[in-house]
């Protein structure tokens, strides 16, 4: 039985599907979130989820024409920094996407029809859809470690701007480390006050110099107007749950790579007993 296929309806399906898939690609590679730029690239995503079904574009069913697409998408969603590693992932979580849907059709949860130029339109309901992007994200995450790229012992050198300041950090690549801004997704490097404190203006330095490490957070309203500064939650063995005071500079690198809205925290306690590095990532 042949089944109609509603553009408008097509569309809002394709966009939420491709910006989770987007959300899990940049929480799997550690990009940063921008949820404008996700916005976008999910919009086209989802314009070429319906512009494929019309008769006169069966090209753009193509291989070619698929893997052109994802790195148009992948690159208006994350920008050209890695791009072929983002696209590879972007490609690995919408198989992952697809195949979660996929099962719960088979699982009696939906149905699909088959169009001419192979093209599957999955029926599912909404609440379908959601549980099982759902179920697909964590799959995803516990396959892909976000970290794996790093080497426990590897060392970096980490170059923090502001204004006319700067300061050279040595940086230790820390796969148990996973502080990151719970609202941009972007790395948090961790250093101690005595490292950083170069960094920040006079009047900043005053406020913090009056309390202990401990109490940097408390701080936090009278240091709003001398720049950015967020609290950043985070836990230990030890302590299920604390924040730390971090702070946005103008630009900080990797090894030479600008790492876009990156933060500085600042630990209460030297990060390394025996100073062969100054900050952890």
């Amino acid at each position: 039985m042949t089944k109609t296929i509603y553009a408008d309806i097509l569309f809002l399906i394709n966009f939420i599907v491709n910006y989770l898939i987007l959300f899990t690609t940049a929480r799997i590679s550690s990009a940063p979130i921008r949820r404008l730029r996700l916005f976008f690239g999910a919009s086209v995503g989802a314009i070429y989820g319906v512009a494929v079904f019309f008769p006169g574009l069966s090209f753009l069913s193509a291989t070619a024409s698929k893997i052109a697409v994802s790195v148009l998408i992948v690159f208006i969603a994350f920008g050209k920094r890695e791009l072929s590693k983002n696209t590879l992932l972007f490609l690995a979580a919408s198989l992952g996407f697809a195949g979660t849907v996929f099962a719960a059709t088979l699982l009696g949860l939906g149905d699909f029809c088959e169009i001419n130029n192979g093209i599957c339109y999955l029926h599912v309901s909404a609440p379908v859809l959601i549980i099982s992007s759902f179920i697909a994200y964590i799959l995803l995450s516990a396959v892909f470690n976000r970290h794996a790229s790093h080497s426990r012992h590897k060392i970096s050198r980490v170059c923090v701007k502001n204004n006319v300041s700067e300061i050279v950090l040595s940086a230790l690549h820390d796969t148990g480390n996973s502080l990151r801004d719970p609202a941009t997704n972007a790395p948090v490097v961790i250093s101690d006050y005595e490292n950083i404190c170069a960094i920040f203006p006079q009047d900043v330095r005053k406020i913090l110099d009056e309390v202990s490490p401990s109490a940097y957070p408390l701080s936090l309203d009278k240091l709003a107007s001398h720049g950015t500064f967020k609290l950043i939650p985070y836990k230990t063995v030890n302590t299920p749950f604390a924040l730390m005071l971090a702070y946005l500079p103008d630009e900080i690198s990797v090894d030479g790579h600008i790492i876009e809205n990156a933060l500085i925290a600042i630990s209460s306690s030297p990060v390394s007993d025996g100073g062969a590095y100054t900050a952890i990532i």
